[in-house]
């Protein structure tokens, strides 16, 4: 939970939200929370024990970045846009919409980098809390 709160501190001092907020107008910060709360519940159920002391908590945090932002995209948007969202989903290729949904939409708003620096953050929170 503390290297997620680290990585949102350090985008909200940063100002690297800026950006999204140009192309997502007023959706951005209800896009981020919920991508906040799914990334929270998916970091704690996959990073437990021995791979929260490992490197391997960096990539694995980084792609867990994927399915976060993609069920973020999906819930905000079904809650507070849902005939925008059903008629992308149903009128738009499919092809296109999954393409969209699970590579580009994270990729372009630098959910797995943000996965990636709170796997960091975990990782050596991880090995200077070591109690060996």
């Amino acid at each position: 939970m503390l290297s997620v709160i680290l990585a949102y501190g350090g985008v909200a001092v940063s100002g690297a939200w800026e950006p999204a907020t140009k192309l997502l107008h007023r959706w951005s910060l209800g896009v981020l929370v919920a991508f906040l709360l799914i990334f929270l519940a998916l970091m704690f159920l996959t990073l437990r024990g021995k791979l929260a002391k490992s490197l391997w908590a960096i990539p694995v945090s980084a792609a867990l970045g994927y399915p976060a932002a993609t069920i973020a995209y999906l819930v905000y948007f079904l809650v507070f846009e849902p005939q925008r969202t059903l008629n992308t989903l149903t009128h738009g290729q499919l092809l296109d919409v999954v393409v969209m949904l699970l590579i580009l939409g994270p990729t372009i708003s630098f959910a797995w980098l943000f996965g990636a620096v709170a796997g960091a953050a975990f990782f050596l929170l991880g090995r200077t809390l070591q109690t060996d």
